[in-house]
């Protein structure tokens, strides 16, 4: 069996989570506690895969997130934290050796 590249990975686990996504839209219709316990799982698990997208260099949200802002708002979250933890970690001031953060990043 051959191994997947980051973008057959991504692929996989953002089909997964739009699955994941309309299996919890049913189940709205017969239990809202449930469903709604599922989209907390749906919301976490896209933005992990937004943040593993900014570290694997995949541009863009996924296709199949592009038109659902359930998801591809919590996938824009999960990109952007990684996005500003790398910033921080380049910062000069953020690493000044007090473990605090500059004024730019004390968000």
């Amino acid at each position: 069996m051959e191994t997947m590249d980051a973008a057959e990975r991504r692929w996989k686990r953002a089909m997964d989570i739009r699955q994941q996504y309309a299996r919890a839209q049913v189940m709205s219709l017969i239990d809202q506690q449930m469903a709604q316990d599922m989209m907390v799982e749906v919301w976490v698990d896209a933005s992990s895969l937004g943040s593993s997208d900014y570290y694997a260099d995949l541009p863009g949200v996924p296709a199949m997130f592009r038109d659902v802002p359930s998801l591809y708002q919590p996938w824009r979250d999960g990109w952007n934290r990684s996005a500003g933890l790398d910033e921080m970690a380049e910062c000069i001031s953020c690493n000044d050796g007090t473990g605090n953060p500059c004024f730019i990043h004390d968000r």
